[in-house]
């Protein structure tokens, strides 16, 4: 009889360890995986160099487009990827702010790519870029983002050099 009870007792006691598991492995994966540790591990990349300011007048609206994030997650966790916010400075002047709400899921050790939607440019922002009567400008593009997984959720930015084409018409 007492054996049967040390038996249930003991398998009590594993199904209890078990159950709390989950929130060991968090605390584990905390512990190894710190937040600096996270943002060193997630590499993202902005690339606008196949990007256009398209100012054609045939268009219902000036844009930029063909700007891609490029991720790379090194983490043995998957993570939700949202980009909030970017901008884009031509000659230290910021020419665009614009608020967005892309999400992307990047499996644990995996990759993605987001296309970034066109950004519209207002009658001020195209006739500047038209005015200066370039092919391509060097733009500096910033990048605020948040991520969010099992272990840590954290917000963080990149800025990115990048050379965009102009296509505009020609009189």
């Amino acid at each position: 009889m007492i054996e049967t009870t040390a038996i249930i007792a003991s398998a009590r006691i594993g199904w209890k360890l078990l159950a709390k598991l989950p929130v060991l492995g968090r605390l584990l994966l905390r512990w190894k995986f710190p937040i600096v540790k996270c943002n060193a591990l997630l590499v993202v990349e902005v690339s606008a160099n196949h990007g256009q300011f398209t100012l054609q007048r045939i268009r219902p609206a000036a844009g930029l487009i063909g700007v891609e994030v490029r991720l790379h997650n090194h983490l043995p966790f998957q993570i939700e990827f949202e980009i909030h916010e970017l901008r884009v400075n031509i000659d230290s002047c910021q020419l665009l702010t614009q608020t967005l709400n892309v999400k992307c899921i990047i499996p644990a050790t995996g990759s993605a790519t987001i296309r970034l939607p066109e950004l519209n440019l207002t009658d001020q922002q195209a006739n500047w870029i038209r005015n200066r009567g370039r092919d391509c400008e060097s733009a500096q593009i910033e990048l605020y983002w948040r991520c969010c997984s099992s272990v840590h959720d954290w917000t963080d930015q990149r800025s990115d050099d990048s050379l965009i084409s102009v296509n505009q018409d020609r009189t």
